[in-house]
């Protein structure tokens, strides 16, 4: 008996390590993101539709260049010449523009990068950027953002923090999961409920991560906040039937 209490309790140490990992590395991205999105609302202003291949890094190293991406597509059955602009954070009430004329045949899609390094940081530990493609009849104004958090990380890069975090996280959880199926054979009604409960909240931390990381800022925010009442809510359940 004393051995399957140590089993399960290393069960849900393992398992609440897991989620915080997913959820500290999950609020740190939606944070970023939503800080960018208000970053230079000027520039959404000029926003018809989303554009949704821009990409950043979530972590990156105050030491190292981080990379930013979007994939611009000409969409038309005709070359058409796009104007791009990208505003990348510098200084509490500056930024640094970039202005790229696009030529793009027909179908044709293009890969544009803008590098990013420490002199881009403000409030201490975040880029921000934000990428507009301009109207082109009958091509829409596309507005993208994305928010990169930098951090000293000697002898890491930011990749390789995410995805230390992500591996912590979901081995974390399997094995907390794991290790308490193990001991609750056969699942009667009180262990059922306790591995039912174990994998929604995991569910929703892995969901929670996946939007974040993709850097979907308003699902990932609210799912966030949705894992975070259920963790209570499953706390508060549990507890009261001590």
């Amino acid at each position: 008996m004393y051995r399957v209490k140590l089993i399960r309790a290393l069960s849900m140490l393992l398992f609440s390590i897991g989620l915080l990992l997913g959820l500290a590395l999950s609020t740190v991205a939606v944070w970023a993101d939503i800080e960018a999105m208000r970053f230079d609302r000027g520039l959404t202003l000029l926003r018809d539709a989303s554009l949704s291949t821009l990409r950043c890094p979530v972590i990156l190293d105050s030491e190292k260049t981080g990379t930013v991406r979007a994939s611009i597509k000409n969409s038309l059955d005709r070359p058409v010449t796009l104007l791009i602009r990208a505003h990348v954070s510098r200084y509490l009430t500056l930024m640094r523009e970039d202005v790229t004329r696009l030529r793009l045949e027909a179908g044709e899609t293009q890969s544009l990068e803008w590098a990013v390094d420490s002199e881009d940081i403000v409030y201490e530990h975040l880029i921000l950027v934000k990428v507009h493609q301009h109207r082109s009849y009958p091509l829409l104004g596309r507005t993208g953002s994305c928010g990169i958090v930098v951090l000293d990380l000697p002898g890491l890069t930011g990749p390789q923090v995410v995805a230390g975090a992500v591996a912590g996280s979901l081995l974390g959880i399997a094995l907390g999961l794991g290790l308490w199926l193990a001991t609750a054979r056969p699942l009667g009604a009180s262990n059922l409920e306790v591995v039912r409960a174990m994998g929604v909240v995991a569910a929703s931390a892995v969901l929670v991560m996946i939007a974040s990381l993709l850097g979907w800022w308003l699902l990932g925010g609210l799912a966030l906040i949705a894992t975070l009442l259920l963790i209570g809510a499953v706390v508060g359940h549990f507890s009261a039937r001590r």
